[in-house]
C-alpha cells in the first residue's frame, strides 16, 4: 500500500510541474515502470529497498522512469524536471523556478545509481511545522533520500521556535510535549508519502526508559527517585544526573538490570513504530561521564554498548522487527571495544560523528592515524585533527565490517564561523567525495533546517555529490549561482568568495576563542568590502531571484554588524563589544519574521553568545 501512495505522489509531482510549465501536456506520456530483476543488477543495485537508481528516457515528451524502488521514482521525476529547466533552490514556493516551455519536444537520456546509500537529513535548530515540511518536500528534489526527526518527539527544535527562545520581541506561544507529538506525525506522515528513509530518536535512551523525560538539553530540576538514581553513573562516588541533564547522563552499563531496561524499552519503541527503517540507539550526550564502578572499570563503554546491542537484536529477532540499529562512534565510544562483538551485522549501521573535528579543511586525501591515544575513562580529550578524528574510525572497522555512514556537522552552527558558507561548501564536497576511500556509504547531516542565507549552495552540493561523488565543483557553483540570482550572479559569488576566504573561520568555530589582534584586522578589511558591495540592477528577475537578491541585502547588513561586534571582542574591549552585540541582537530578532524560512536568528546568536566570557 505504502508503494502504490509512494507512486501516486510521484506521478502527481510530475502532473502539477508539467502543468505549470506548459498547460497543453500529457504528463502520463512519461511511464514509471520497476527495473526487471537483470536491469537492478546491471544497474549494481545490491538491495532495492535501500540503493536508488532510475534510468530516463524520454524523447519528444513520451518515454520512461524506470526505478528501483518508489522513491527513486520520485527522484526520477525531480531530475526530469530538473533537465526541462526546472531550478530547486531551497525549501519553500520562493526557492523554485519553474520556467514556462512546451515540454512535447522534451528529450532527455539519465542513468542514475546513486553514489551512496546514505543521503539524510537530520533535524537540528528551531523550527516551525512549515520549516519541516518545507525541507522534507525539498529534500528529494536535490537528491537526498532519508530524513532524521531525533529524540521521541523532535520536542526541543519545535519548542525553540514557538517559544521564540531568547528572543525578547516575540511574546512565546503555548507549547507541549503533546503538541511537539502531532507535529511530528504530520512529519512522518510526509516522509512517507515521498518513500524516504525514516531515521528516528538517538537521544534519550539513557533516561526514558527510567522514567525521565528526554526533551531536551537542560536542567528540569528533576527529583530522583532512588531506583533510577542507583541505575546511573558513580562519578566521584556519586549517583545521579550529570550537571542536571538527563541526556547527558550515562548510566551503569555493567548492570544487566540497567542494560535489560534500555534493551526492552528500545525494542518495544521499534514494535510501536514500525514506520521507521532505521532506530538510532545512543548513549549520552557527553564525555568524560562514564560510570567508576568497579564492574564498569573492567572494560571499555563501547564493549557494554556492544552488549547493549546485541540484548535490543535479540529482542528484536525474536519479535521478527527487521528495524535497523544505527550506533554512535562518538566521544568515549570512538574507541572500539576490546572483547565484545556484534552478532548480527547485518542489522546494524555504523554512524561515524567526529564532533571535534575541523571544518577549516576536508577528510579527502588524510591519512588515518595508526595510533590511539590510551582509553582514560574520563580524563578524555578530543582534538580537531582530521588524522587523529580518522583513526578512530580506522580502529573501529577492523571490528566492524558492515554498512555504515558519516554523520557530520558542516551545517550545523559551525556554519556560522563561515558566514558567506563558500569555505564550508568546499570541503563539504570534498569530505563527501572521500566517504568511499574512508569505508563509509554516504552521510548524514546533522544541520539547522534554516540555513539557506544567503543562499543554499552548500545543502544542494551535498545532495548532488552524494548522488553523483563526480559532481564538478565549479559547474555546479555556477549553474546554482546563475538560477540562484540571474545573470549577475558574479557579483554575489565574487563577494561571498572573498568574504569566506578572509573571514577567520577556525578561531570563531571554536566556543571560547582566545583574544586575537590578527583576527581583528582581516575584520577591519571586511567591512568596507561589505559597504563597497553595489548590488546590480535587478530587472527581469523570476520571484525566487529576487527573493535571493533580498536574502543578500539582509545577509550584508547582518555581516556588517557582526563585524562591529567581533573586531572589538577579538581585542576583549568589552566597552565596546557590549553594545555592538546589543546591535547584533536586534537585528536579527527584528528582521527573523521575513527571513523566517532560510535564517535561524536563535542558532546564529547562539553561536556567538556561547563564545562570551
Amino acid at each position: 500500500m505504502l508503494k502504490e501512495r509512494v507512486m501516486a505522489f510521484a506521478r502527481a509531482e510530475l502532473s502539477r510541474y508539467a502543468a505549470l510549465m506548459d498547460p497543453s501536456y500529457n504528463a502520463s506520456q512519461v511511464e514509471m515502470i520497476p527495473f526487471a530483476e537483470a536491469e537492478l543488477l546491471a544497474n549494481g543495485v545490491r538491495d532495492p529497498y535501500w540503493d536508488d537508481a532510475y534510468r530516463i528516457d524520454v524523447i519528444n515528451g513520451r518515454g520512461v522512469i524506470a526505478y528501483s524502488n518508489p522513491r527513486s521514482a520520485l527522484l526520477g521525476v525531480y531530475r526530469l524536471l530538473h533537465e526541462a529547466g526546472c531550478a530547486f533552490l531551497r525549501p519553500g514556493s520562493l526557492g523554485e523556478i519553474i520556467p514556462r516551455r512546451p515540454l512535447d519536444a522534451l528529450t532527455v537520456h539519465v542513468e542514475m545509481r546513486a553514489g551512496y546509500r546514505h543521503r539524510c537529513i537530520c533535524i537540528e535548530g528551531s523550527v516551525s511545522l512549515e520549516n519541516v515540511l518545507d525541507m522534507i518536500d525539498f529534500a528529494p528534489k536535490v537528491g537526498y533520500n532519508a530524513y532524521f526527526t531525533q529524540f521521541m518527539e523532535a520536542y526541543t527544535f519545535f519548542e525553540r521556535w514557538y517559544t521564540h527562545k531568547g528572543n525578547p520581541l516575540r511574546a512565546a506561544e503555548s507549547f507541549s510535549p503533546s503538541l511537539s507529538r502531532e507535529m511530528l506525525a504530520a512529519a512522518v506522515e510526509a516522509i512517507q508519502k515521498r518513500g524516504l528513509l525514516y531515521h528516528a530518536v538517538g537521544h534519550g535512551w539513557t533516561c526514558e526508559p527510567l522514567g525521565i523525560p528526554g526533551l531536551h538539553w537542560e536542567d528540569d530540576g528533576i527529583e530522583l527517585a532512588p531506583e533510577q538514581r542507583e541505575c546511573m553513573a558513580q562519578i566521584n562516588g556519586t549517583r545521579g544526573l550529570y550537571r542536571g541533564i538527563a541526556l547527558n547522563t550515562n548510566l551503569c552499563y555493567s548492570n544487566p538490570r540497567v542494560r535489560g531496561l534500555m534493551a526492552r524499552a528500545i525494542a518495544r519503541y521499534a514494535a510501536e513504530h514500525p514506520e521507521i527503517d532505521v532506530l538510532h540507539v545512543w548513549l549520552a550526550d557527553d564525555f568524560n561521564n562514564q560510570c567508576e564502578c568497579p564492574a564498569c572499570q573492567a572494560a571499555r563503554p563501547s564493549d557494554f554498548y556492544v552488549m547493549l546491542l546485541n540484548e535490543v537484536d535479540d529482542l528484536l529477532t525474536g519479535q521478527g522487527i527487521p528495524v535497523r540499529i544505527a550506533f554512535l562512534l562518538y566521544f568515549d565510544l570512538l574507541f572500539p571495544p576490546e572483547r565484545e562483538r556484534l552478532k548480527n551485522p547485518d542489522r546494524f549501521l555504523l554512524m561515524y560523528a567526529p564532533i571535534t573535528r575541523s571544518f577549516a579543511q576536508s577528510f579527502e586525501g588524510v591519512q588515518p592515524s595508526e595510533d590511539l591515544p590510551a582509553y582514560r575513562r574520563n580524563r578524555l580529550s578530543f582534538g580537531s585533527s582530521l588524522s587523529g578524528n580518522l583513526g578512530y574510525l580506522k580502529a573501529w572497522q577492523r571490528v566492524f565490517h558492515g554498512d555504515s555512514f558519516d554523520f557530520d556537522y558542516h551545517l550545523c552552527s559551525v556554519a556560522y564561523s563561515d558566514p558567506a558558507q563558500m569555505t564550508i561548501g568546499r570541503v563539504l564536497h570534498s569530505d563527501i567525495r572521500a566517504l568511499r576511500a574512508l569505508g563509509l556509504n554516504g552521510m548524514a547531516n546533522c544541520q539547522i533546517q534554516r540555513i539557506f542565507m544567503p543562499h543554499g549552495f552548500s545543502f544542494y552540493l551535498a545532495g548532488q555529490t552524494l548522488c553523483d561523488p563526480s559532481a564538478d565543483y565549479l559547474q555546479c557553483r555556477s549553474a546554482y549561482f546563475e538560477a540562484c540570482f540571474g545573470r549577475e550572479y558574479q557579483a554575489a559569488l565574487q563577494l561571498l568568495e572573498e568574504y569566506s576566504a578572509r573571514f577567520p573561520m577556525e578561531l570563531y568555530a571554536q566556543d571560547h576563542p582566545e583574544p586575537s589582534g590578527e583576527a581583528a584586522r582581516r575584520l577591519e578589511g571586511l567591512r568596507p568590502l561589505l559597504q563597497g558591495f553595489c548590488p546590480p540592477v535587478r530587472s527581469g528577475l523570476h520571484p525566487a531571484q529576487e527573493r535571493s537578491w533580498a536574502l543578500m541585502d539582509f545577509w550584508r547588513d547582518l555581516n556588517l554588524r557582526l563585524c562591529d561586534y567581533l573586531i572589538p571582542f577579538s581585542r576583549r574591549e568589552k566597552a565596546l563589544w557590549e553594545p555592538a552585540w546589543r546591535e547584533l541582537q536586534r537585528f536579527a530578532w527584528q528582521n527573523e519574521p521575513r527571513m523566517q524560512g532560510e535564517f535561524d536568528a536563535y542558532c546564529f546568536l547562539e553561536h556567538y553568545r556561547r563564545q562570551q566570557p
